[in-house]
C-alpha cells in the first residue's frame, strides 16, 4: 500500500468475473493510477465463488483462486469494508477531474477492460514486480527457483473447445522444432496447458519436453513470463499477459494473433505460418509503441 498521510481519494480494482488474465487489465490500471495519483490502492476481490463455466465445461483450473494472493499490501479488513459501504462512489476517468475528490476522499471504481494493453505499455516492469509482490510467497519462491532456460508452450483448450478458437497441436509441435533449429539450441520444453494428455501427442513425443501441471493459475503466468521464448495462444489473454510481463519473444499461429484487438503494441511478435515458418524481420504489422532489446532473448 503506497504511504498517504492524508489521501485524496483511493482506488478500487473492481474484478470481473473472469480469468485470472482478464482480471488483471483492471488491476494493472488500478496499480498504475495508485502511483499517478498517489492514492492507496482497496484490496481487490480475486476470489468469485459462483463460477460455474469451468466445472461446466469440466477445465482443470476452476479459477477461484484461493491463497494464490496476499492482500497485506492494500487496504483491508474493516476498513476496507467501511471504505466500500460507505464512501462516495466515482468512476475512474473523474480521477483527472480534482473537483470530484478535492473536499472529501471518493473511492474510484476501476472496472472493465477499456483499452486492455494500451495504459499498462509503458509500465510492464512495474506490474511485474507488483505482482511478485501480492503473489503467494510459496509460489514465488518456487517460480524464483526455476533457474533454467526454456521454451514455453501454452496450449489453450478448455473453453476455447465451446467457441471454435483450438489451434491445432501440430502447430506448436512444428513451431517448437523450428526455433529449435533455426536457432541451434535444445531448449527445453516446458507446456502450460488446460488440456488433457491425450490431446498433447505431437508435443510430447518432441525430445526434452514436459507439461508443468498442477500449479495455480499466477504460477504458471509468471513461468510462462520467465521462457526464453514463448508460442502463444491466439486470442489468449493469457499468453499475452506473460509475453507482455516477461517481454519474450512470441510466436503466434496465424488466427487472428490477439495482439491486433488487445493493443500490446510492441515488437516482439512474430507470426508463423500452420508449418511453424516464419521470418524474424517481419514482425505482425502493429503500431509499435514499446520496443524492447529482443537481441539477448534466446
Amino acid at each position: 500500500m503506497i504511504n498517504c498521510d492524508k489521501p485524496t481519494g483511493y482506488i478500487y480494482p473492481l474484478l470481473p468475473k473472469t480469468g485470472l488474465a482478464n482480471m488483471l487489465f483492471v488491476w494493472g490500471r488500478a496499480e498504475v493510477a495508485s502511483i499517478i495519483h498517489k492514492m492507496p490502492v482497496i484490496a481487490p476481490q480475486w476470489i468469485k465463488i459462483f463460477r460455474f463455466g469451468p466445472w461446466r465445461r469440466r477445465e482443470k483450473d476452476k479459477r477461484y483462486y484461493f491463497h494464490d494472493f496476499v492482500n497485506d499490501k492494500y487496504i483491508g479488513g474493516i476498513k476496507r469494508l467501511i471504505l466500500l459501504a460507505f464512501s462516495k462512489r466515482l468512476p475512474e476517468e473523474f480521477l483527472f477531474d480534482p473537483l470530484h475528490h478535492r473536499k472529501c476522499p471518493s473511492v474510484f471504481i476501476f472496472e472493465g477492460f477499456k483499452e486492455y494493453f494500451e495504459p499498462l505499455l509503458l509500465h510492464g516492469d512495474f506490474l511485474h514486480a507488483r505482482l511478485l509482490e501480492i503473489a503467494n510467497p510459496r509460489i514465488v519462491e518456487s517460480v524464483n527457483s526455476c533457474t533454467e532456460k526454456f521454451m514455453g508452450v501454452h496450449v489453450r483448450r478448455g473453453d476455447f473447445k465451446c467457441v471454435n478458437q483450438v489451434v491445432p497441436t501440430e502447430w506448436y509441435a512444428n513451431t517448437c522444432r523450428k526455433i529449435r533449429k533455426h536457432f541451434g539450441l535444445q531448449l527445453k520444453i516446458k507446456i502450460f496447458t488446460d488440456a488433457q494428455r491425450n490431446e498433447l501427442g505431437p508435443l510430447l513425443e518432441l525430445p526434452d519436453s514436459e507439461v508443468v501441471d498442477g500449479n495455480t493459475a499466477i504460477h504458471d503466468l509468471l513461468m510462462l513470463a520467465k521462457s526464453r521464448v514463448i508460442i502463444g495462444t491466439s486470442l489468449s489473454t493469457f499468453s499475452l499477459w506473460a509475453s507482455f510481463l516477461g517481454k519474450c519473444l512470441t510466436f503466434w499461429p496465424p488466427v487472428s494473433p490477439g495482439v491486433y484487438g488487445y493493443g500490446l503494441h510492441t515488437n516482439q511478435h512474430v507470426m508463423t505460418d500452420w508449418d511453424g515458418n516464419y521470418n524474424l524481420e517481419d514482425r505482425i504489422d502493429v503500431p509499435v509503441r514499446v520496443r524492447y532489446d529482443l537481441r539477448q532473448q534466446i
